[in-house]
């Protein structure tokens, strides 16, 4: 009988469809030809966050609660607790 394996990997994962539509993955990729890392992406994201003060999407807001678009989707964050999707494969 065969085993599976399964196990968490980056919620950055280039072959899922919500990770490519996203703006920073378009722009990467036209850029420099290939896929961005995940480092990248989330740095990325990390670097908007603190200029979000020339943003809209926290202004209004209670801080330590609020979603954003992110490099992998909705970004939901509640009493400073980050919620995002997680991806699993499968071996």
């Amino acid at each position: 009988m065969k085993k599976k394996i399964l196990f968490s990997v980056t919620s950055y994962d280039t072959s899922k469809n919500i990770v490519k539509e996203n703006d920073f993955y378009l722009k990467y990729k036209n850029k420099y030809d290939s896929d961005p890392l995940d480092i990248a992406a989330f740095s990325f994201e990390a670097l908007s966050l603190l200029d979000s003060k020339n943003n809209d999407f926290i202004s209004d807001k209670k801080i330590g609660q609020f979603s954003y678009k992110g490099t992998t989707g909705e970004v939901k964050v509640v009493n400073n607790r980050v919620n995002r999707d997680v991806f699993f494969r499968d071996i």
